[in-house]
């Protein structure tokens, strides 16, 4: 696996197929083309990040910080070691949790979130992506998965991208009316 474009193109990273799925090649070039435009000096966070991969993918293409969340760190880590990182933060944590802390601080541009497809808590994280102010006024959430995501209380969905079984579904904040 290999970092895309940006000034750590053609970067390998480590990943372990045993524990961790991580997005492929295609989708993650496919979802970083589509949002070209906002990645500069975005701030960007990444949680169920694995091997880190997207959060080095948006630093690469020009993201002024990116934030990483995981249980399982240890490979994320490794990868922030091997291409010496600037500007990662990575944390180990529940994605529930981190969501809590994380709306204390400073919003964020682009949220992208690929949980364990067979994930047990998606409701209450789906929840918790509505009720958290994770998300600056014109920020995006992306969630990867292999379904159709639901409405987002406080969300709107905007575009739902197929990439045959991992969809990635695109939310904003909700405008005031």
């Amino acid at each position: 696996m290999q970092i895309i474009s940006g000034i750590y193109k053609g970067r390998s990273l480590n990943y372990d197929s045993k524990h961790i799925r991580p997005t492929t090649s295609k989708v993650r070039a496919a979802f970083f083309n589509s949002i070209a435009h906002e990645i500069t000096e975005a701030r960007f966070l990444e949680l169920f990040c694995g091997s880190a991969a997207m959060s080095i993918e948006a630093l690469s293409r020009g993201a002024r910080q990116a934030i990483a969340v995981d249980l399982h760190i240890d490979i994320a880590v490794s990868n922030l070691k091997k291409l010496a990182v600037e500007n990662l933060e990575i944390y180990k944590n529940d994605a529930l949790r981190a969501l809590s802390i994380l709306s204390k601080k400073e919003p964020f541009d682009i949220v992208y979130i690929d949980p364990p497809y067979a994930f047990k808590n998606k409701k209450d994280l789906l929840f918790s992506l509505g009720k958290f102010a994770i998300l600056n006024s014109e920020g995006l959430l992306a969630i990867e998965s292999d379904e159709l995501e639901p409405e987002i209380e406080g969300l709107d969905k905007i575009r739902v991208k197929d990439y045959g079984q991992t969809k990635i579904t695109f939310y904003q904040k909700q405008c005031k009316k």
